[in-house]
């Protein structure tokens, strides 16, 4: 019988130890690093005027604007109107150039300027070409006559 206890007491002494020994030590979950800290969205803003006019013979017309922020884009610059062309984004600068209007009407169009998904734009506005005045012939002798109440007179 003290074998039996004895062997018995080996045996719990055994479970015990595997039970104690089974314990695992709770895992931590790894931890991200921490990145940099979100930076605020850059905005941008138009300098020159909203409107920019441009006389009938047209030429170059130069939009200004500033940035909140560093960036590596540029905005991005379009028109649809066909006498508007040679549209150049630059750092701070949108060049463009504008055909001579050989109507006798004004003309006005938008450029679109998108940066960050946010539109923006500048209405670009030409004069029309002069009327002609006809040629007076100071050659000629003109003849007028004007009725009045008291009798036709020449002039």
């Amino acid at each position: 019988m003290k074998d039996l206890i004895s062997k018995l007491s080996m045996l719990f002494a055994a479970l015990s130890l595997a039970f104690v020994a089974c314990d695992k030590d709770p895992v931590e979950e790894p931890q991200p690093e921490p990145g940099p800290e979100p930076q605020p969205e850059v905005e941008l803003t138009i300098t020159s005027d909203a409107q920019e006019r441009v006389p009938f013979e047209g030429g170059e017309v130069v939009i200004t604007y500033t940035l909140s922020g560093e960036s590596d884009t540029l905005p991005e610059a379009s028109c649809e109107a066909e006498w508007i062309s040679n549209i150049e984004v630059a750092s701070g600068t949108i060049t463009l150039s504008v055909a001579e209007n050989e109507s006798y009407e004004e003309r006005t169009t938008r450029v679109k300027i998108l940066f960050n998904d946010k539109e923006h734009g500048v209405e670009i506005i030409q004069d029309p070409e002069p009327q002609p005045v006809p040629p007076v012939d100071e050659t000629k002798t003109y003849n007028y006559t004007m009725a009045t109440a008291e009798r036709d007179t020449k002039f």
